[in-house]
C-alpha cells in the first residue's frame, strides 16, 4: 500500500491555566550570573490570570541538590514536601493528560498510530513505526535522561530504540520487557535531540502491541529545581530524590512517601495503584519442593508450597489442601560427575568419565571423553542463561524445585522467553530440548537454534506431557538457544500457562578449562562414555581430546598416538 506519513504535535481541548504551567528558563552565566525568566506553557486559556513571578538573578554556582528546591522568596534550598521530589535541576514529566508542549509525535505506514496521552502515560499504537522527539539544553555535566517503559510486540521483528542526535542509544529488538522497566542514557553539555522510536513489522500486527512511556526525567536542563513535583501513583519517594516503584503487594497513590501493604487474602504486583482480591488456592497454585538427601536412608522429603508470586489465598472457604510432606528416593549423580559424600555430586576431573554412579576414571587407550554440555536438573539458573516476558503483568522464568520452568502468563499473545548461549567444537554437534507442556488448548511453545525455529508444540485438552527434539548445529563456535511460550486464547488460570524445561543436552560442546586446573563450567559434564580418536587423530594428555596429527605424522583409529611416516610415503590425513 502507499506508504502515509503524518507530522503532528498532539493536544487536546483547551485547558485552563495554573501555576503549574509556568516554565523556568535559565541564561549562560555573565559575570558570575545567571538570569531566571519565567514564561507560560502555550497551551492553556486565560493565560492574563496568572502572575507571572518577575525575572531574578542567581550566582552562577547556586545548586539545590536531589530532594530539595530553590525558593525565590527564601533565597535559599529547602527541602521537598512529603510525597514529592526534585531531581537537583531539570525536566520531570509525570503526567500526561496531554502531550507536552516540548514534545512532538510522527508514524509512518498505513494505519499510522501516533504517539498519544494516556493520562499516566505515553502510548505507542499498533501497527506502525511512530517516533516521540524533543528537545533539550543541557547545562550540567554528568546529566542524563532516564524513563520507565513497558512494550508488548512481536519477538524478534518489533523494537524500542532510545535515540540521542542520531545515535541509537538504546535498542531491544525484540521488544519484549517484563513490566515496567528503566532505561537511561548519558546527556553532555549543549543542545541535545531526543526520540524514542518503536518499530513495528506491520505484517504481523495485533491490536494489544504498544509501548509506553511513563516518568520522563531530563536531569542537568537546569541548574536547579524551582518546585517539587509529586510522586505518580504506583510510586513513593522516601527521600524526595526520586520516585520508588511499589513492590509487590503494596499500593499508593499520587503523592505517597510509603507505599501501603495489601489487606489480608490481597495481593498487588510491582508498581500497582491498588490491591485485587485473592481468590481461594487451587491444586495448580502449589509447586513440590524437594529437602535435602538423608545418605542414611537415600530419600529426601518432598513438601508442598505455593508459587511465587502468590496471588491466591490457602485460607478462604473452599481452598485447596495440599497433602502432608512425603520422601522420595535421592537421584544418582549425573553423567559424567561421582558422588563425594553428604549428597554432594562433582564433575570428572580433565580426562576421566563416569554414569554417574561409579567413580570417575580414565578411558582405554586411544579414546577420550565425549564431551556434553547436560542440563537434567536446574538447581541454579544456567550460567550466561537470562530471561523477558512481553507481559507486563506476568513473570519471567524462574528455577524452582531443581526445575526451569516458565513465567505466569496473564495475556493472551504474550511471550515469555528464555535464552541460553552455547559453544560447541566442532563443525556439526546435536543438540536435543525436552520440555514439559500443560494440557492447555492454545499454549504453544517455540524453540530457535541462532533464529532458526527447531521446535513448535501446541498443547490441546486432551494432550500434554515431554515434548524432544533433536536439531543439528552447524560450525563450531557461539550458538543461541531461545525458547519461548505463548498463550494463543483466553487464561483462566495463569498456572495452565507453565512449561518446564526437562533437558537441554549439547553433544561435542566446546570444553573450555582454567589454565592449570581440571575444573569444568557449570552444565559442563563429561558424558558417561569414552568415544574413539578417529583415523588421521590421536589422544592429546594435555586437553583430553583427539588432536589432529602433524604433518608427516599418521594415526588409524584408536591409535594412542600419531606416528612417523615412513620413508618415500607421506599421510593420507593431512
Amino acid at each position: 500500500g502507499a506508504l502515509v506519513l503524518l507530522v503532528c504535535t498532539v493536544r487536546v481541548d483547551a485547558r485552563e491555566c495554573d501555576d503549574s504551567d509556568i516554565v523556568p528558563l535559565f541564561s549562560f552565566c555573565e559575570f558570575d550570573e545567571r538570569l531566571i525568566y519565567f514564561i507560560l506553557e502555550p497551551d492553556c486559556t486565560n493565560a492574563e490570570e496568572i502572575v507571572i513571578p518577575d525575572p531574578v538573578m542567581v550566582p552562577c554556582d547556586l545548586r539545590c541538590g536531589a530532594g530539595t528546591k530553590y525558593d525565590l522568596t527564601a533565597e535559599e534550598c529547602v527541602t521537598c514536601e512529603e510525597g514529592t521530589f526534585a531531581i537537583g535541576g531539570g525536566a520531570i514529566y509525570t503526567t500526561f493528560d496531554d502531550m507536552p508542549a516540548e514534545m512532538t509525535t510522527t508514524c509512518t505506514g498505513e494505519g499510522c498510530t501516533l504517539w498519544t496521552p494516556m493520562g499516566g502515560y505515553l502510548q505507542a499504537g499498533a501497527g506502525s513505526t511512530s517516533t516521540l522527539e524533543t528537545e533539550v539544553f543541557i547545562f550540567e555535566k554528568d546529566s542524563s535522561v532516564t524513563f520507565e517503559f513497558v512494550a508488548k510486540g512481536e519477538p524478534l521483528f518489533d523494537s524500542l530504540s532510545l535515540i540521542v542526535d542520531g545515535e541509537t542509544v538504546l535498542y531491544e529488538e525484540t521488544c519484549s520487557y517484563s513490566g515496567w522497566r528503566l532505561g537511561e542514557a548519558s546527556l553532555d553539555p549543549g543542545l541535545h535531540s531526543i526520540q524514542w522510536v518503536y518499530s513495528k513489522d506491520t505484517e504481523a500486527a495485533t491490536a494489544d502491541e504498544f509501548v509506553a512511556i511513563r516518568l520522563i526525567e531530563m536531569s542537568g536542563s537546569s541548574v536547579f529545581d524551582l518546585k517539587c513535583t509529586e510522586c505518580p501513583t504506583g510510586h513513593y519517594t522516601p527521600d524526595g530524590a526520586h520516585c520508588i516503584n511499589n513492590p509487590d503487594n503494596t499500593w499508593s497513590t499520587a503523592g505517597s512517601a510509603a507505599p501501603t501493604d495489601c489487606g489480608e487474602n490481597e495481593y498487588s504486583l510491582t508498581g500497582a495503584s491498588h490491591c485485587k482480591d485473592m481468590e481461594a488456592c487451587v491444586e495448580g497454585d502449589y509447586t513440590l519442593s524437594y529437602g535435602e538427601c538423608d545418605m542414611t536412608t537415600l530419600l529426601r522429603p518432598v513438601i508442598h508450597v505455593l508459587r511465587e508470586p502468590v496471588i491466591c489465598s490457602a485460607t478462604l472457604p473452599g481452598a485447596y489442601v495440599p497433602g502432608e510432606a512425603y520422601t522420595v528416593p535421592c537421584t544418582g549423580c549425573e553423567p559424567g560427575s561421582e558422588h563425594v559424600g553428604g549428597g554432594v555430586c562433582t564433575a570428572c576431573a580433565a580426562g576421566l568419565i563416569s554414569d554417574g554412579t561409579v567413580e570417575c576414571s580414565p578411558c582405554q587407550p586411544g579414546y577420550v571423553p565425549a564431551t556434553t554440555l547436560s542440563y537434567t536438573s536446574f538447581p541454579t539458573f544456567p550460567e550466561g542463561g537470562s530471561t523477558n516476558t512481553t507481559d507486563p503483568l506476568g513473570s519471567e522464568w524462574v528455577i524452582g524445585d531443581d526445575t526451569l520452568r516458565s513465567g505466569y502468563l496473564q495475556s493472551s499473545g504474550l511471550y515469555n522467553w528464555f535464552s541460553l548461549p552455547l559453544s560447541t567444537s566442532v563443525s556439526l554437534a546435536s543438540l536435543t530440548l525436552s520440555i514439559d507442556m500443560p494440557a492447555t488448548a492454545g499454549l504453544n511453545v517455540f524453540a530457535y537454534v541462532d533464529g532458526v525455529q527447531m521446535l513448535h508444540a501446541t498443547a490441546h485438552s486432551n494432550k500434554m506431557g515431554e515434548v524432544t527434539e533433536t536439531t543439528s548445529v552447524y560450525d563450531a563456535g557461539a550458538h543461541l538457544l531461545e525458547i519461548g511460550v505463548i498463550m494463543l486464547g483466553d487464561i483462566t488460570n495463569p498456572d495452565d500457562t507453565l512449561v518446564s524445561v526437562v533437558s537441554i543436552v549439547l553433544d561435542n560442546a566446546e570444553r573450555i578449562l582454567d589454565s592449570g586446573t581440571d575444573t569444568t563450567p557449570d552444565g559442563m559434564r563429561t558424558a558417561g562414555e569414552c568415544v574413539p580418536c578417529p583415523a588421521g587423530t590421536a589422544p592429546s594428555e594435555l586437553t583430553h581430546t583427539c588432536q589432529s596429527c602433524p604433518k608427516g605424522y599418521y594415526a588409524a583409529a584408536e591409535d594412542t598416538e600419531c606416528k612417523t611416516c615412513p620413508e618415500d610415503s607421506i599421510a593420507p590425513y593431512q
